[in-house]
């Protein structure tokens, strides 16, 4: 069986999806604490912070959110 999914950008409105679907899997981790929802909403809404989803259908089945730097021709 072949799983077929799209990588996006996720949007604003998918915050509390990709929230939920984050805190299953931190919870078990001890930086668990601080995975709140008012840091993640905080952390989100930087200029410097990017954030993928993967989709299947309309479902988001996975996330990752990072820094994104630009480096300047020297």
């Amino acid at each position: 069986m072949t799983m077929r999914f799209r990588i996006t950008s996720s949007e604003y409105g998918e915050l509390p999806a990709l929230y939920a679907l984050g805190s299953s899997l931190v919870t078990s981790y001890p930086q668990a604490a601080s995975w709140t929802e008012e840091a993640f909403a905080e952390l989100y809404s930087r200029d410097d912070i990017l954030c993928l989803a993967a989709k299947e259908r309309k479902r988001i089945i996975g996330f990752i959110a990072g820094t994104a730097s630009s480096r300047s021709a020297a």
